[in-house]
């Protein structure tokens, strides 16, 4: 009796140990995904930068992250991975189940890491150009979008290479958009409301002339354009900051302010910002089989493609998909002349309440005569918690946000060779971000030496496996996400060889490598 009490002690104190603490795991996880927003002055509803904060709010903790409504992050990773992407492991996500079902333990506090300090001001060093809009109140207590109209005050046009939004009380801006328009149609809005700014409706700013340059969503940051690269800023141009406040701001203020640099090189590459799919009713990049309708209590899906031009090549940075209310859904790809699918960006529950651009981990590059694609879906029954309507009403192409749109932004410049290996998020460097450690030796490949085509064998059946093919030198050729224990990889794209293969999975990393002959 007393071994098998030994036993028993032994075993349950395996089992205490391995449960996660606040101290121990759960500490590290908030703070790197959530308190960005939850805190205090953020724009979240409750402050997530103590034990007791989470303590409190454990079950809605763990109900938000097991369905992965929370950390905000729609487009979906094993379609491509993006920059920046707010995601948790599916092990961060069991570990924080575990610890709520646990009682959501503290651990050692004396041990936990320290909470995030959040230091008023901006990250750019030395701003050429700063500018706030007009103090404005908040006039409905619902979602409130207005448009604030500013002069550039500049006579002659300039690059950005730099821009940094920075929200005056985050607790009420939702997101904001920034446009610019030589125009003066915004100019009349703003002077034809007798409060600062004006309304405008979910993504449109009233002007058929107006450039989107950027825009700033929760957890945002400095947006650095890649060097040698920059806006052109109109000579003589109007700023239009649309801003979203969110539902329950009533009677707060604002006075959101906006900062530039200015590039001071003389070879700038000219980027750009365009709905290159838009929901216009066929032309190059319309909706295929429109007009943009969805009638009441139907389900229907718009196709859109674009063809480029014929004599020239593309560099692709970032995408910008954007509906409104009842659509579900948006998937945007490519298709080069040799038949490659580029995968861009795919948004499966479509939240017009976190939309934003996605930048890729790298330049992408589209060939001449590419055809890029967007495929949306728009729900428009009671099934659709986010229907403003109901009964369901029919919806048509407009400006409201109880209107449709479907329009995918693509932030671009002229292609140069080597573009594609331009790093726009420093995570590839270590691939997704993970903590290597020594070789596990759960993994095998065969056959070795390889032709074209190689299969991966882990001892183990994983999911959202991250496989990553570098040369001698540390250059990556190939990247792919899989789930199982048996993954073929296609090698016929790489030259002859000798390889690296890495394998990662959760903390764990496997390398290997090859040779193809």
């Amino acid at each position: 009796m007393r071994r098998i009490s030994i036993a028993l002690f032994f075993y349950s104190s395996i089992a205490f140990s391995q449960t996660p603490t606040w101290s121990n795991k759960i500490a590290k996880i908030i703070y790197s995904n959530c308190t960005e927003c939850h805190r205090s002055g953020g724009i979240a509803p409750f402050s997530l930068l103590s034990y007791a904060d989470a303590q409190a709010q454990a079950f809605g903790i763990k109900s938000a992250t097991s369905s992965k409504m929370m950390p905000p992050w729609h487009a979906d990773p094993s379609y491509n991975h993006l920059k920046g992407e707010r995601i948790l492991t599916s092990q961060q996500i069991s570990d924080i189940s575990d610890w709520v079902n646990a009682g959501a333990p503290a651990g050692d506090l004396s041990q936990a890491p320290l909470p995030p300090t959040f230091t008023p001001g901006i990250k750019m060093q030395n701003p050429d150009k700063s500018f706030s809009i007009p103090t404005y109140s908040v006039v409905k207590n619902t979602d409130d979008y207005r448009c604030f109209v500013i002069p550039s005050g500049i006579t002659a046009s300039k690059f950005l290479s730099q821009i940094e939004f920075e929200p005056m009380n985050i607790s009420i801006v939702h997101h904001i958009l920034l446009f610019q328009d030589n125009a003066i149609t915004c100019k009349n809005l703003d002077d034809a409301d007798p409060l600062p700014g004006y309304a405008s409706f979910g993504g449109g700013i009233g002007s058929g002339t107006s450039t989107l340059i950027g825009g700033w969503v929760p957890g945002g940051n400095l947006i650095d354009i890649p060097q040698n690269m920059g806006i052109l800023l109109k000579a003589n141009s109007y700023l239009i900051l649309q801003i979203h406040y969110a539902p329950g701001s009533l009677s707060k203020k604002d006075s959101t302010r906006c900062h530039f640099k200015y590039t001071s090189l003389t070879n700038t590459r000219e980027i750009f910002v365009v709905p290159i799919l838009n929901h216009a009713n066929g032309g190059n990049g319309g909706i295929t089989n429109g007009p943009l309708f969805i009638p009441a209590n139907t389900v229907k899906k718009f196709n859109q493609v674009y063809t480029l031009d014929n004599t020239t090549d593309y560099s692709i940075i970032s995408v910008a998909p954007h509906l409104h209310l009842i659509g579900k859904s948006y998937k945007v790809f490519a298709v080069t002349p040799v038949n490659d699918t580029l995968k861009l960006c795919n948004i499966p529950d479509w939240d017009f309440h976190w939309q934003g651009a996605y930048t890729f981990r790298k330049i992408v590059k589209f060939p001449k005569s590419t055809k890029v694609y967007g495929e949306a879906i728009y729900d428009n029954t009671a099934n659709n918690p986010l229907n403003p309507s109901s009964p369901p009403k029919n919806v048509s192409l407009g400006e409201n946000t109880t209107d449709e749109m479907m329009l995918c932004y693509f932030t671009y410049t002229l292609y140069q060779a080597g573009d594609e290996n331009i790093i726009l998020d420093s995570s590839v460097l270590q691939p997704s971000g993970i903590i290597p450690i020594k070789e596990n030796g759960r993994c095998t490949i065969y056959p070795n030496p390889v032709q074209n085509s190689l299969t991966i064998h882990l001892m183990g059946n994983y999911d959202h496996v991250i496989i990553a093919i570098m040369d001698i030198q540390g250059k990556e050729m190939i990247r792919q996400t899989a789930t199982g224990n048996y993954i073929p990889v296609d090698i016929s794209s790489i030259p002859q060889g000798v390889y690296v293969i890495k394998i990662f999975q959760g903390e764990n990393e496997t390398s290997k490598r090859f040779v193809k002959h």
